[in-house]
C-alpha cells in the first residue's frame, strides 16, 4: 500500500464511522418497545438441588429447557451437571437428559439450533474430585 491510498484509507474509515452510528441512532430512534406484562408464573422443575442458568428454546414444535443443576449448592463443584427437559406444551416437562463432565463443575448451558439439529454447549471450571476451598471473603481482603 502506498502513502496515497493509506491517506485515503484513514479519511474514509471515520466517515464509515459516522454513517454507522447515524444509521443506529435513526433505527433506534424508531423502534417502539414492547409492553410486557407477566401474568403467570409456575415452576417447571425442582428437584431439591441449587438449579440456576437456564435457556429456553422452540424447537421442531416442542419446548427445550436446560439449567444447571448441583446438589452442593451455587459454589464450584465437581458435583454439578446439566439438565435438559422437553415439553409439547410447555406445562408438563420429562427430563430428556442429564450429564456431568468429570472432575469439573459445568455452568451456564444454552442451546444452539443449527442445520434442523438442537445441541446445548456448556462451559465447564476444572475443580478435581473435590470442591475448592472455600473463603469468606473478608479473609481475603479484610473488613470494610
Amino acid at each position: 500500500m502506498n502513502m496515497q491510498s493509506s491517506r485515503r484509507v484513514t479519511v474514509i474509515f471515520p466517515q464509515v464511522l459516522v454513517c454507522l452510528w447515524a444509521i443506529g441512532a435513526v433505527n433506534a430512534s424508531e423502534m417502539e418497545v414492547p409492553e410486557v406484562r407477566v401474568t403467570n408464573i409456575r415452576r417447571v422443575f425442582h428437584n431439591g438441588e441449587h438449579n440456576a442458568f437456564t435457556d429456553l428454546i422452540r424447537f421442531c414444535d416442542r419446548f427445550y429447557l436446560t439449567v444447571r443443576s448441583c446438589p452442593d449448592e451455587h459454589g464450584v463443584h465437581p458435583t454439578s451437571s446439566i439438565i435438559v427437559l422437553e415439553s409439547e406444551d410447555a406445562r408438563t416437562w420429562k427430563l430428556v437428559q442429564r450429564f456431568q463432565v468429570p472432575k469439573r463443575d459445568t455452568r451456564d448451558p444454552n442451546f444452539l439450533a443449527f442445520q434442523g439439529k438442537l445441541f446445548v454447549y456448556t462451559g465447564t471450571w476444572y475443580c478435581g474430585d473435590s470442591s475448592p476451598k472455600v473463603y469468606e471473603y473478608t479473609s481475603l481482603y479484610g473488613k470494610f
